[in-house]
């Protein structure tokens, strides 16, 4: 059969009986993350949602839908939500470093800023090639220097930054970088 039979322009698949049903609604497992990470990069994310919600309805531990579904509901302006997913992502993958920095993303967000550096951290360590972690965790750090500093706090500020200074050598270098 082709690949194009049955379909029309419009984007409906006849069905059999005679009525039309929403191509997405006949899309498989696969078919139906990747067109919901399609709606997602042309910011539909009311359309997304619902097929991530799809996808995670046949399989719970599904990470990429879980962290799809977060970014959604971050865009949403559902940070509680959103976390939540990016949350049970790690929990089922945690050395997931997408899902850790979307969690550094929200803490960095709700001005949990150590919290972020955490995050970014623990996303650095289980993918060290993963390039928005680093970015995010200088981001983090500058600006976590920055407000202790414009708070006159910056005994507390020099203790965050060495109990952070003592994670990793990667985190030395990032940090000597900075300054």
């Amino acid at each position: 059969m082709d690949s194009n039979e049955g379909r029309e322009s419009n984007g409906v698949v006849s069905e059999r009986n005679g009525a039309a049903v929403p191509a997405k609604q006949q899309l498989d497992g696969k078919d139906t993350l990747r067109y919901a990470n399609i709606l997602r990069s042309r910011n539909k994310f009311d359309d997304a949602l619902q097929l991530y919600n799809c996808v995670l309805e046949k399989d719970d531990t599904n990470v990429e839908a879980l962290i799809g579904k977060g970014i959604c509901l971050q865009a949403q302006s559902l940070p509680r939500r959103a976390i939540e997913c990016f949350r049970e992502a790690v929990k089922i993958d945690p050395g997931n470093a997408c899902a850790l920095t979307y969690c550094g993303m929200i803490y960095k967000d709700e001005g949990q800023l150590v919290d972020a550096a955490e995050a970014y951290q623990k996303a650095r360590r289980a993918d060290p090639s993963y390039k928005p972690a680093a970015e995010f965790l200088a981001i983090v750090l500058t600006d976590l220097g920055t407000s202790l500093k414009l708070a006159g706090n910056t005994e507390e500020g020099i203790q965050n930054i060495v109990k952070l200074w003592k994670l990793t050598a990667t985190m030395r270098l990032l940090i000597t970088t900075l300054a």
